[in-house]
């Protein structure tokens, strides 16, 4: 973002104009990979994902994401308490966020592989 600031800014030619314009982290198996292009992937699809759960609180619940909507949900609820934050772990990329996911006041879902 800096070179970005001081090309628009400051007027410094710095070639991050001439860099691709579209950047993406792409989470993988094994670890996630950083990818450029000069224009937004085609190959995406768009798919709508539903929340279902009977106990989505920490991860010793049963929350899940699916394709397909639940016959009936109610309200998924969680109490914030702005004294105690929830930190994530790590920063851009597949970091181990179990321990977070323990917490009663953060909600956790699922996929299938």
């Amino acid at each position: 973002m800096l070179r970005w600031f001081d090309s628009q800014l400051k007027g410094i030619d710095n070639g991050i104009l001439d860099e691709p314009p579209v950047k993406i982290f792409v989470m993988e198996r094994t670890n996630g990979a950083l990818r450029t292009s000069g224009h937004w992937q085609e190959r995406v699809t768009r798919i709508t994902i539903f929340t279902a759960a009977a106990r989505q609180n920490s991860s010793s619940g049963d929350g899940s994401l699916n394709i397909k909507p639940p016959d009936s949900e109610l309200a998924d609820k969680y109490n914030y308490d702005p004294a105690d934050p929830v930190r994530t772990i790590g920063g851009m990329g597949p970091y181990d966020q179990r321990g977070a996911e323990l917490r009663q006041d953060v909600l956790v879902y699922t996929t299938s592989p």
